[in-house]
C-alpha cells in the first residue's frame, strides 16, 4: 500500500491508497498429435482477477502434417517440442522459430513414448523393446537401453535425473541406472502394465494396469497402495502428491486419493475416450488439467483445490462440461497431448541431470557423428558394445547416486581402481617397467 501524509497545524494526516489489482495472464501452447498425421498447435490464455476462478481463450497457432503415419507420442521442454508416429522415426521442432529442425531415426518400429528431463536429455521408447537416450544439444544418442522382450509401453525419469522406470508388453517392470547405461531391477506383474509415472517428491511412483492404480515405494520396490478402476484406463497423471488423475475408455477423467484410495472427483465433459491428459500450476494453488479425446476436442478444467485436502467422502465430486474453461474443437480423432511454452512459475525446475556422455557398459550406444542422427540406420549391426573403454567421468558421477540401485562411493572407488590397472590386474606402472 501506498501513503500520502498531508501536513496539517497540529499533526499529519495519512491517506492509504489501495494498489490496483493485476489480473493474471498466462499464455502456453496446447500441442495435439492425431491419427490423420497432423500436428494441431494451439495458444491458450489463463487470465484471472480471482485467483480462486480462472478463465481461459484459445486460438489456432498452427496446423502441420508432420509424419507419414499416425503421430503417438508428445514432449516439450523450454522451446523444443518432438514427436513420435507409426513411422518409426521422432522430429524434432523449434517452437520459437515455429519450424522443423531434424529427424531422430534410432527406432525400427512404432514409437511409443518420449519423456524430456529438462532441456538437456530426452527419453525416447518403441514397440522394437529399445530405450534411447538423447542428448538435446547435439541431438546424439548417448546410450542404448535394451532388456524389454516385446514393445515398451512407458518410461518415466525419476527427478534427479539417475534413474528411470520403464513398463512393457513382457508383463515386467524395469529399473534403469541412467548414469552407467545398465538395467538394474525387473518386477514381473500378473497384469500388463501400461503406464508408470514417478512422483514429484521422487520417493514413489504409480504403475497403471486396464483397471487398477498401484502405488509403490521407490525404496523398497513394494506395494504400498492398489485401487481398483471400474473403468478401462487409458492415460494417468499425477495432479499432486495425495491425488491422481485417469482419463477412461468411457470418456471420464477420474481422480484418486492415493492415501484413502477413494475416488475423489470425476469430470464428465468427453463423449468419447480419453486418449491423454496434462496438469500443471499456473499459481500456487491452483492446478489446470487438459484433456484430449476421440471426440476431436481438447478440454481446459480448474481442479478444485478443496480435493486435496478432502478426507473420503461417500459420494465423489463431479464436473460437467458446462464446467470447462475452454473447449477446442479439431475436426480429427486426437492421440496424444503435450504442453509447451509453459511460464518458468509452472514449470517444475529440473535438479542437474545425472545422466552421463560416456560409459563403460553394454547400454552405451556407439558414438556417432553429428548427422548420424538424421540417417537411417543399419538394421543388422550390432548396437551393444562389449569392449568400450571406460569412461572415468561415468565412474566418478555414480557416486552420489539415488538409494534405488545407486552405486556407493566404495563400490565406485573400486571400479575406478580396476580401470587403472592393466590387464593382469598390475598397476600400469609396474607394466611398464616390466
Amino acid at each position: 500500500r501506498a501513503c500520502t501524509c498531508l501536513p496539517h497545524a497540529h499533526s499529519h494526516v495519512c491517506r492509504v491508497r489501495s494498489p490496483r489489482r493485476r489480473a493474471m495472464s498466462i499464455t502456453f501452447q496446447l500441442v495435439a498429435g492425431t491419427y490423420t498425421h497432423v500436428l494441431y498447435g494451439y495458444n491458450c490464455t489463463l487470465g484471472a482477477k480471482d485467483p480462486q476462478q480462472l478463465s481461459a481463450g484459445t486460438g489456432v497457432r498452427y496446423v502441420y502434417e508432420s509424419h507419414a503415419g499416425c503421430i503417438t507420442a508428445l514432449a516439450a521442454a523450454k522451446h523444443m517440442l518432438v514427436s513420435g508416429s507409426s513411422d518409426e522415426l521422432i522430429k524434432v521442432y523449434d517452437l520459437h522459430k515455429q519450424c522443423e529442425v531434424g529427424v531422430l531415426m534410432e527406432h525400427q518400429a512404432t514409437i511409443t513414448c518420449l519423456a524430456f528431463h529438462g532441456s538437456s536429455h530426452l527419453l525416447s521408447a518403441s514397440e522394437d523393446g529399445l530405450i534411447c537416450v538423447w542428448d538435446t544439444k547435439e541431438w546424439e544418442c548417448l546410450k542404448h537401453l535394451r532388456g524389454h522382450k516385446g514393445a515398451v509401453h512407458s518410461v518415466s525419469i525419476h527427478p534427479s535425473g539417475k534413474l528411470a522406470l520403464s513398463v512393457g508388453k513382457d508383463h515386467t517392470l524395469r529399473t534403469w541406472n541412467l548414469v552407467k547405461g545398465r538395467q538394474l531391477f525387473v518386477i514381473n506383474k500378473t497384469a500388463e502394465p501400461m503406464i508408470v509415472r514417478w512422483a514429484a517428491d521422487g520417493n514413489s511412483f504409480v504403475v497403471l494396469s486396464a483397471n487398477m492404480i498401484e502405488q509403490m515405494s521407490t525404496e523398497s520396490g513394494k506395494t504400498t497402495k492398489e485401487i481398483a478402476v471400474q473403468n478401462k484406463i487409458l492415460c494417468g497423471h499425477y495432479v499432486s502428491s495425495n491425488l491422481f488423475a485417469v482419463g477412461t475408455e468411457q470418456g471420464t477423467v477420474e481422480l484418486y486419493n492415493l492415501s484413502t484410495g477413494s475416488l475423489a472427483h470425476v469430470i464428465r465433459g468427453h463423449t468419447n475416450r480419453i486418449k491423454d491428459i496434462a496438469v500443471f500450476s499456473p499459481i500456487p494453488g491452483q492446478t489446470v488439467l487438459v484433456s484430449a479425446s476421440s471426440d476431436c476436442t481438447i478440454k481446459v478444467w480448474q481442479i478444485p483445490a478443496e480435493l486435496d485436502h478432502a478426507a473420503a467422502a461417500a459420494a465423489p465430486s463431479e464436473q460437467d462440461s458446462d464446467a470447462s474453461l475452454a473447449t477446442v474443437g479439431t475436426y480429427t480423432r486426437l492421440t496424444c497431448l503435450t504442453l509447451a511454452n509453459l511460464p518458468a512459475s509452472a514449470s517444475a525446475s529440473a535438479p542437474d541431470p545425472g545422466i552421463t556422455r560416456g560409459s563403460s557398459e553394454e547400454g552405451a550406444a556407439p558414438k556417432k557423428d553429428k548427422a548420424a542422427a538424421a540417417r537411417p540406420q543399419n538394421k543388422g549391426k550390432a548396437d551393444d558394445s562389449k569392449h568400450a573403454t571406460a569412461d572415468k567421468k561415468t565412474v566418478k558421477t555414480a557416486i552420489g547416486a539415488s538409494k534405488a540401485g545407486a552405486a556407493s562411493p566404495a563400490a565406485a572407488a573400486t571400479v575406478e581402481e580396476k580401470a587403472k590397472q592393466g590387464k593382469d590386474g598390475k598397476p600400469q606402472k609396474q607394466q611398464q617397467q616390466q
